[in-house]
């Protein structure tokens, strides 16, 4: 009986030496905190896509399609109607988020404008006749497109160059309000950009169309 004992006390040693020595493998196997390898991160910066880093070529298409619809339309009203302004208003520099207004004047019609405006996003337009006095006046002269070379986007991008981006990183509402109209020095034509804040902060900014110099004493 006591060699019975004493068989098991030594296989329960020895499986205990052996579980122990499976254990301190198994530890010693294990990364310590000090040979963790740090991992490896890689942050990849996207620049969202907007009006102030697009190339302005892209919406030349669209633009040239809608100004053509609001020249159509304001032929059918009088024939011999001119663009005499055209003006975008956003606010927002997403894309297609922008409204753009035309306005034509018929000698036939000397007080009166013909307006056509159209949502960029839906494609919707609303035309109407306004009496000059109630909007914009009734010295507006004819633009002679060939002059006009540089589209809203490229007089936007050159705007924010000179101050325009300050403004709208500075505050959280604004506008902004590109006009194409004829206007001293000598009734050239100028793209005339304008920001607007809610805080009552202005900048306007006027561009040749046709190089896109920025005028001073604007």
């Amino acid at each position: 009986m006591p060699e019975r004992k004493s068989l098991i006390f030594w296989i329960v040693l020895i499986v205990l030496i052996i579980a122990g020595f499976g254990i301190f493998l198994l530890i010693k196997r294990k990364p310590q905190p000090e040979q963790l390898q740090p991992a490896t991160t890689t942050t990849t910066t996207t620049t969202e896509e907007n009006l102030s880093n697009i190339d302005p070529s892209e919406v030349d298409s669209a633009v040239k399609e809608n100004f053509n619809l609001a020249k159509e339309k304001a032929q059918q009203w009088y024939p011999d109607a001119a663009l005499v302004y055209a003006q975008v208003k956003l606010t927002s520099l997403a894309l297609d988020e922008g409204t753009e207004i035309y306005v034509f004047d018929s000698p036939s019609t000397p007080n009166l404008h013909f307006t056509f405006t159209l949502s960029q996003k839906s494609k919707r337009y609303i035309r109407a006749m306004i009496p000059a006095e109630d909007y914009l006046g009734a010295d507006l002269l004819p633009i002679d497109t060939k002059y006009w070379k540089l589209n809203y986007v490229s007089a936007l991008q050159i705007a924010e160059k000179e101050g325009g981006r300050d403004i709208r990183e500075k505050y959280l509402e604004w506008t902004i309000e590109l006009n194409l109209k004829r206007a001293e020095p000598q009734n050239w034509l100028f793209w005339i950009v304008d920001y607007k804040t809610k805080e009552g902060e202005t900048l306007s900014i006027k561009i040749n169309p046709y190089s896109g110099e920025v005028v001073e004493g604007t």
